[in-house]
């Protein structure tokens, strides 16, 4: 006979044993291989300042549930996971902290700073990664990059320099144009007051 049915679910008992089996069968996996039709998400990597909140939850829920209807329709559907890159962001939450000690950025220096936000941001990013294991998302976690990661830093270098601004004499017409505009919407605006149509605030 089989176990009585529980009289209340427990996420705990059920969902890391099935997830973890689903990993085991590589069930998120995209093949690039194959010939068939193909769907990608790309999730916006959350900022690695701090852990998930149920804002992220929400979005990330979305993205799962297409993909996995897009894997139901048999297209080989692939969610790419990625997490944030130590900007600005992380920049102030490592200065914060530094600050609490008394010290600057430039007490540490250069080197000892980026050493310092890349092991904040292992930290908060593998956090951050668990979390979304744990609400089931069905990323390929074999494609997990961190936006500095060296792959991918690579592959940044490896783009052609960008063209140096335009001339002043390309630039001088797009100013007119500029300003131009500025004017005939300042007199529209004026004449719509005229007319009552718009209020002056």
């Amino acid at each position: 006979m089989s176990d009585p049915l529980a009289p209340q679910y427990d996420p705990a008992a059920i969902e890391a044993d099935l997830y973890r089996r689903w990993l085991a069968a590589d069930l998120f996996r995209a093949d690039a291989r194959d010939p068939g039709a193909r769907y990608v998400v790309m999730m916006p990597p959350p900022n690695v300042t701090a852990v998930l909140h149920v804002g992220h939850g929400l979005n990330n829920t979305v993205q799962d549930v297409i993909i996995r209807w897009r894997r139901m329709c048999g297209e080989e559907a692939l969610w790419v996971p990625g997490t944030d890159h130590a900007g600005i962001a992380t920049q102030n939450v490592i200065e914060k902290q530094l600050a609490g000690e008394g010290k600057t950025r430039f007490d540490l220096g250069r080197d000892a700073f980026v050493e310092r936000t890349t092991g904040f941001v292992t930290e908060t990013g593998g956090t951050i990664l668990d979390q979304l294991r744990a609400i089931g998302a069905s990323c390929d976690w074999t494609r997990t990059a961190y936006t500095l990661s060296p792959e991918l830093s690579r592959a940044g270098h490896a783009l052609p320099k960008s063209k140096p601004g335009l001339p002043q004499s390309q630039l001088r017409p797009l100013r007119q144009i500029s300003r131009s505009r500025r004017m005939a919407e300042s007199q529209l605006l004026r004449a719509r007051i005229a007319a009552g149509s718009c209020r002056r605030t």
